[in-house]
């Protein structure tokens, strides 16, 4: 097969009859028209750049290329911290050099003929997270003391909106282009996983009517966020982030979905985390099939529930852990099914994830080239 060149992603992506939608015929090599995405996830980019570490960056969109899954997404976010990629300071003021090494990750996706899918913030304390910008904004100790201030303190939701506006506006150093008008970014994301730790009631009054369920609270957080993408000029989607519960794990995305604050839906699906008995059974081929008929069973309701929304949904992480438990088998298998049943919903995949080479696998999930049948299917599905 003849590869062709990458070319810089020139026009933007559109939701349209609950589909996603390319633009116009300059989008050279991508085509126009309904399409569904297909990409793949890997997180420490941000990171490699701020590190000077720039060939990693190129070695994950070369690999994203080869896969044809020309839609990566990685971070948007580092709080606080002393790491040099760190966008935010721990007393909140950004950090430029930080905010150069997100400019260099912006143009190298676009050379290399990647969108990128951006959510700016962390519920997780992983690169500073929610807990650290509540801290910026109220202190270290009464940030620890309210888990949920990022998203219920007045305050805090504040601060995450100037930030947001403050990003919509600046202009890459390296190309010029304003970031809330760049088509390498495929769209931004409120945050990785947003959720609360309990129902509110008191504060909750402050936001939305009273309500003793979580969705309400979550919604009334992302109509906010998404105020500050609008205000700031933002003319990419803006998506969820969130792994697409529904009333547990302190999520509830379809108030969220309802509330008209996101262009599309979101799920991370991992069968071995949400349902852990799976990891019990035995022999392997039966662990892998039940995996593959509990994330059908997931994947056919959150994609019934965004289409009631009139959005679409993307499946923006999905994997299969290797390790004491599975098999790289077993993989393949469970990754074949998910795949094959999202392709039937026409719902597009991220696998998570695909790292630079030579990377330690921490949790059993990153894809290697040398994953040689995986690696194959993820090209082909």
């Amino acid at each position: 097969m003849t590869r062709v060149a990458p070319m810089p992603v020139t026009s933007l992506v559109r939701v349209q009859g609950g589909r996603f939608v390319r633009g116009g015929p300059a989008d050279t090599g991508l085509g126009s028209g309904p399409f569904v995405p297909r990409g793949v996830g890997s997180y420490p980019l941000l990171d490699h750049s701020g590190r000077g570490r720039v060939q990693h960056v190129r070695d994950v969109f070369a690999q994203a290329r080869d896969l044809d899954r020309p839609l990566v997404r990685t971070h948007a976010f580092f709080d606080g911290g002393d790491s040099p990629a760190r966008l935010r300071n721990a007393d909140g003021t950004p950090h430029e050099p930080g905010l150069r090494a997100l400019d260099g990750v912006l143009a190298e996706a676009r050379a290399h003929g990647v969108q990128l899918l951006l959510p700016v913030a962390n519920h997780w304390p992983d690169y500073g997270g929610a807990r650290a910008v509540a801290g910026m904004v109220l202190g270290a100790s009464r940030a620890a003391a309210d888990p949920d201030a990022f998203y219920l303190d007045p305050r805090c939701v504040r601060a995450q909106q100037v930030h947001i506006e403050a990003l919509m506006g600046r202009v890459n150093h390296l190309t010029g282009v304003r970031y809330g008008d760049d088509p390498t970014v495929f769209a931004w994301e409120l945050a990785n996983e947003p959720r609360l730790s309990r129902a509110p009631r008191a504060r909750l009054r402050r936001l939305v009517q009273p309500s003793r369920r979580l969705g309400p609270a979550l919604a009334a957080w992302a109509v906010a966020m998404r105020r500050a993408f609008d205000a700031g000029g933002a003319q990419q989607l803006v998506g969820w982030g969130g792994s697409g519960h529904r009333g547990t794990h302190g999520e509830d995305m379809e108030p969220v979905l309802a509330s008209g604050a996101v262009d599309f839906a979101t799920l991370h699906l991992y069968p071995f985390a949400t349902h852990p008995a799976l990891l019990r059974r035995v022999p392997w081929d039966a662990r892998a099939s039940a995996a593959v008929g509990v994330g059908r069973a997931i994947l056919a309701d959150r994609a019934a529930l965004a289409a009631r929304c009139g959005l679409p949904l993307l499946v923006e992480e999905l994997g299969w852990k290797t390790g004491a438990h599975t098999l790289e088998c077993e993989r393949l298998q469970v990754m074949r099914g998910l795949l094959q049943a999202a392709r039937e919903l026409s719902v597009g995949t991220l696998p998570w994830m695909i790292a630079e080479r030579g990377r330690a696998d921490y949790d059993g999930l990153v894809i290697r080239p040398e994953h040689a049948a995986l690696w194959d299917l993820l090209r082909a599905a």
